[in-house]
């Protein structure tokens, strides 16, 4: 016994000097299993012998496990290592404190070189391939996994971090794979793949609905919101119908709201709603408008019997937001709890009132103020919508030098019931690029043109740094309108800067956010009314803005009588009134102050350098209390010229 363990150490010795001896020859002559008959065991027992090969500082020479040797590992951790599996691992890392680190995480059983050797195969790199080899044999993440997303080009560390999450539950990687193969990026598909573990997404329905053509955004809301919802089916087929009805993007995501949001698929919903949509993508059209020629056909409550024309329609438009930000609460307060109840469909021809005054308490709901019960029994308010006419688009844009004549559509009234309205409206925003003029042969005050946005309305450009220039101070826009009374109108905040504004009639301008009139520092605007109306009294201007008026440098012009300024806070500089003008100020509070343009009181009317036929204003031309104050400047008929009221 004692001979056969000392002849069995005296073999590991022999085998060990012909190591340090010869590197390069034990190197290229083992087999991968690191033993057999190959050219290094020959030599051993031949007795040949081969010079020594040197080792470089700090790197590991021709034979790694003498390097290792020679560094202090033990013979019995440097045996068990395959001899290709040492040069992957040393060709990967490269360097002998490395390799010595990892030999000794193999000895203690803390890391498999074949996990190692597997991801080193993968061209992981050393530090990765050792972080995740470790992560695999202490059974944080599973080895399988991590190797098929690296072989989907997934990177290590999202590989890693997602193999990590399969282990613990939190996805399943079926599912990951799935959103990886139909295109979705590792970041987006991890995420997806979290919400369908967690019950709140169908990843089914998501690559299906991605392999028809719809976008990430919108399958991920579709599979989200059904699941969130507690329905465990989504009708892919008619998401991808509706899809293939528009290529616009904004269009069909309000179509995915609508059918997310529908409390049931009653009978004939998909119906009525794909027809919608194709009504829609024809309304909701980007438009460039330079003459008759390039306006969409008017849309009339005849139209409204034809088909397309359903609630469908209204609840797209309203997701669109082409009623603005509070589209569904105004739908719903005009058409009633049915429309509310989303339980069927109807034609809108059924739903529509016989004129615009049954539609005035409905202001409220957009974000504006009522109009007074007198108000409302005016007939100047009361238009049969049977003479109404909508030229839409999605966003639109009048071009420098358009010309165009609204005689055909607004022609002259035969009585007060044939009174006319033309609207030139914008579902999103609407851009008057430079002088415009819209003529019209009939000059009778009976009818008006209105251009409007749902969103915004720009003169020149959108109010944007990009477009700086635009605003600093730029040539004036001349928008002349030869007819009888021109309303411009917007959702969200109006600017006007050095632009002239000229109507035959009445004039009106009005947003509900906030309307401003040249900037901080010197500009002016004009607006003439009353230039082309016929034997008509004088003409009037309207302002209204839910929140802000602020006007810096503006001057009236033609037969001008009435001018009224409504907003929950008025700041007027430089403002020109002429002694013609019967001036009405109204604000939240009725309150005036002076010389506070730069810090405008909230509620109030403020006054810097304003004047009234050339009389500039101060605090002792007025008096009365807040909610009732009156001038002394007179009018001719001995009535106050500038009354200040409360809302």
């Amino acid at each position: 016994m004692v001979m056969k363990d000392l002849n069995e150490n005296m073999k590991k010795w022999v085998i060990l000097s012909f190591l340090l001896l010869t590197p390069s020859l034990f190197l290229f002559g083992q087999e991968e299993s690191g033993g057999g008959s190959g050219a290094a065991e020959a030599a051993v027992t031949s007795g040949g012998t081969s010079k020594p090969a040197a080792a470089a500082s700090g790197t590991t020479e021709s034979n790694p496990v003498v390097t290792m040797i020679r560094a202090g590992v033990s013979w019995e951790s440097a045996k068990v290592i395959k001899i290709n599996d040492i040069v992957k691992i040393a060709s990967a890392g490269g360097t002998l404190t490395k390799l010595v680190k990892t030999a000794g995480k193999i000895q203690s059983g803390s890391l498999k070189t074949d996990d190692l050797v597997t991801l080193i195969d993968k061209k992981v790199d050393i530090d990765n391939a050792l972080d995740n080899a470790e992560k695999a044999t202490a059974g944080t993440i599973n080895l399988a996994d991590l190797v098929t997303l690296l072989d989907k080009d997934v990177s290590i560390a999202d590989a890693s971090s997602n193999a990590e999450k399969a282990k613990a539950g939190t996805i399943n990687l079926v599912d990951l794979t799935a959103l990886i193969d139909a295109g979705v990026s590792i970041s987006d598909a991890s995420s997806n793949a979290e919400k369908a573990k967690a019950g709140t997404l169908d990843v089914s329905a998501l690559v299906t609905l991605l392999d028809s053509g719809i976008d990430l955004a919108n399958a991920t809301t579709i599979s989200e919101t059904s699941q969130s919802g507690g329905s465990t089916t989504i009708n892919t087929a008619l998401f991808t119908s509706t899809r293939a009805l528009t290529a616009n993007d904004a269009l069909y995501t309000a179509t995915t709201q609508v059918i997310s949001g529908a409390t049931t698929e009653f009978a004939g919903f998909q119906t009525a709603l794909e027809a919608s949509v194709i009504l829609a993508n024809t309304i909701l059209t980007d438009r460039v408008i330079s003459n008759n020629s390039d306006l969409p056909n008017g849309i009339t409550l005849s139209s409204l019997s034809q088909s397309g024309y359903t609630t469908e329609l209204i609840r797209l438009l309203a997701k669109y937001g082409a009623i603005g930000s509070n589209g569904d609460a105004v739908a719903n307060a005009v058409l009633g709890s049915d429309y509310a109840a989303f339980t069927g469909s109807q034609n809108l021809s059924s739903l529509v009132q016989n004129s615009t005054s049954s539609y005035l308490a409905n202001l409220a709901n957009l974000g504006a103020r009522t109009f007074s019960d007198e108000d409302r029994g005016s007939t100047v308010l009361n238009v049969s919508l049977s003479k109404i006419s909508l030229m839409s688009g999605s966003n639109i844009t009048i071009t420098n030098g358009a010309s165009i004549d609204a005689s055909e559509v607004l022609s002259k009234a035969t009585s007060t019931s044939d009174r006319k309205i033309a609207i030139v409206g914008a579902a999103k925003d609407l851009t008057i690029a430079g002088d415009a003029t819209f003529t019209n042969s009939n000059d009778v005050e009976d009818h008006a043109l209105v251009i409007g946005a749902a969103d915004d309305l720009y003169f020149r450009s959108e109010y944007a740094a990009a477009n700086s220039a635009d605003y600093a101070d730029p040539a004036p826009v001349t928008v002349k309108y030869t007819g009888s009374n021109l309303g411009i109108g917007s959702y969200d905040t109006m600017r006007l800067v050095n632009v002239n504004l000229e109507a035959g009639g009445n004039l009106a301008l009005a947003t509900l956010d906030e309307l401003h009139i040249g900037l901080s520092d010197s500009h002016s605007s004009t607006f003439s009314v009353g230039t082309g109306g016929k034997n008509s009294d004088s003409d009037n201007v309207y302002l209204y803005a839910n929140n802000l008026i602020q006007v810096n440098g503006l001057q009236f012009s033609g037969r001008l009588d009435d001018v009224y300024l409504e907003s929950i806070t008025i700041n007027l500089k430089d403002v020109q009134f002429p002694s013609s003008a019967d001036v009405m100020l109204r604000s939240r509070d009725g309150s005036l102050n002076f010389n506070s343009y730069s810090s405008p009181v909230l509620g109030s009317v403020n006054l810097t350098e304003v004047s009234h036929g050339g009389t500039t204003l101060n605090s002792s031309h007025f008096s009365g209390t807040n909610g009732h104050i009156n001038s002394s400047i007179t009018l001719p008929n001995g009535t106050s010229a500038i009354k200040i009221r409360g809302q």
